[in-house]
């Protein structure tokens, strides 16, 4: 969004300058004497001068707040970028004394059940029940195996 506001700015102050470059072009010029004898002229001049002088004042105040901001948004992302090389990485989330019990009898029962090769409908719901206390990880990683089993034939299940 600052950086939105900042484009925004710059092309205001661009415009700004073009206006002036514009304004400043001389047009077909009147006889000096004319010029010197015109008090409206010479007020118009005085005018335009004066004006030229507060653009001035306020495209330098508009470019130091534009500066101001730019720099602020440098040191923001700099602390960020900082800030998130100092954070520790998370660890890896701990595994239970509990799920790596049902871990190990899940992966044994399935050991068995494999060697002999096939499971009767009884067995495979005790097995799909044992299955779903595992943590999910552990749960999908089973159920992939015990697919890829059946599908190569290594065990023959009754479902």
């Amino acid at each position: 969004m600052r950086i939105l506001a900042t484009i925004c700015a710059l092309q205001f102050v661009f415009i700004l300058v073009l206006l002036r470059a514009v304004s400043a072009e001389p047009a077909a010029a009147p006889p000096a004497a004319a010029i010197a004898s015109s008090p409206i002229r010479a007020a118009d001049t005085r005018v335009q001068a004066a004006s030229a002088t507060l653009d001035a004042a306020a495209e330098a105040r508009l470019r130091a707040v534009i500066r101001e901001e730019l720099q602020q948004q440098a040191r923001d992302s700099r602390n960020e970028a900082f800030v998130a090389e100092r954070q520790p990485p998370e660890p890896a989330p701990r595994i239970s004394d509990e799920d790596q019990l049902r871990r190990e009898r899940v992966a044994m029962t399935f050991a068995e059940l494999e060697s002999t090769g096939h499971a009767s409908a009884a067995e495979m719901a005790a097995f799909g029940a044992e299955i779903a206390k595992l943590p999910p990880a552990d749960r999908t990683e089973m159920l992939r195996r015990l697919t890829a089993a059946i599908r190569d034939g290594r065990l023959d299940a009754a479902m």
